[in-house]
C-alpha cells in the first residue's frame, strides 16, 4: 500500500465545484484510506476581472486491485 497525492483545481466559471471534483475522485476506487485534504485559494487580477482559483491536494493510501 503506497501513500499517494492528487491535485485538483477549479477556477471562476468552471462547470464543477472543487467539492464535486474531490468527491468524484474519492469515489473512483483508487482511494483506500483518505489521509488529508489541503485547500488553497488564490485571487488573480486579470484586467478588470478577478479569477478565483481553488486547489486541493488529496493525500491518500492507494488501494491494491
Amino acid at each position: 500500500m503506497a501513500i499517494k497525492t492528487r491535485e485538483v483545481c477549479t477556477a471562476t466559471g468552471d462547470k464543477y465545484s472543487i467539492d464535486m471534483i474531490i468527491n468524484l475522485y474519492l469515489s473512483s476506487g483508487y482511494v483506500e484510506e483518505l489521509i488529508d485534504i489541503k485547500y488553497q485559494t488564490v485571487a488573480i487580477d486579470v484586467g478588470c476581472e478577478t479569477i478565483v482559483r481553488t486547489s486541493a491536494l488529496i493525500i491518500y493510501k492507494e488501494s491494491t486491485k
